[in-house]
């Protein structure tokens, strides 16, 4: 997470810019991915996203763990 760390700012504005209003007016083909092993807020949210979204789709990564 190191790695990403100076995009979080900049995540954060663009986040709290964006509503699902506005995702209505986004037309190019779009996957909203989310994975099996996550949180039930964060599947969710892909689904009001995939909703929202006029051309989207959504896909459920399986997970796995592997050390």
């Amino acid at each position: 997470m190191e790695a990403v760390a100076h995009t979080l700012v900049y995540d954060c504005v663009v986040s709290e810019a964006a509503s699902v209003q506005l995702l209505a007016f986004v037309n190019p083909p779009t996957l909203v991915l989310d994975s099996q092993g996550t949180s039930d807020d964060l599947t969710t949210m892909a689904a009001i996203i995939t909703k929202a979204l006029p051309n989207s789709s959504h896909r459920s990564l399986s997970w796995f763990f592997n050390l």
